[in-house]
């Protein structure tokens, strides 16, 4: 695959929000790390951290969409199932 059209590809399947190891294989490589490597060596840093964003179960998803609000949220769950437990 050309140069070009991987990049185009990789963008657009990143507009698509493909998981990184799915497009990665849907662009002929074999798992993320070694097309990451590939657009690393275009000087696609960007489109790399775009694809990174789209798995939610990386670091990088859950620093990107982690607010203060979800640890108070989460914090105040904890406190009503505990006061749940203690009624019962």
């Amino acid at each position: 695959m050309k140069d070009a059209a991987l990049i185009e590809d990789a963008e657009y399947l990143v507009l698509a929000g493909e998981w990184p190891e799915r497009a990665a294989r849907r662009l002929g490589y074999r798992n993320f790390r070694s097309l990451e490597k590939r657009l690393y060596a275009l000087g696609r840093h960007d489109l790399v951290s775009q694809m990174r964003l789209l798995d939610h179960m990386s670091l990088a998803y859950q620093l990107a969409h982690n607010t203060p609000m979800d640890e108070v949220v989460a914090r105040d769950k904890k406190h009503q199932k505990q006061k749940r437990s203690v009624a019962a």
